[in-house]
C-alpha cells in the first residue's frame, strides 16, 4: 500500500507540475506574440 500511495502522490505532483508548466508556457507564448504584434504595428 505504501509504495502505491507514494507512486500516486508523486504522479499527482507530476501532473500538477505539468499543468503549471503548461500555463507558464501559454502565458510566455502569449506575451511573445503580443510583443511581435506590437513591433509590426510600430
Amino acid at each position: 500500500m505504501n509504495g502505491v500511495f507514494i507512486d500516486s502522490s508523486v504522479f499527482l505532483d507530476f501532473l500538477e507540475g505539468k499543468e503549471k508548466a503548461k500555463t507558464l508556457l501559454e502565458e510566455y507564448s502569449g506575451l511573445k506574440s503580443k510583443r511581435c504584434i506590437n513591433r509590426r504595428n510600430v
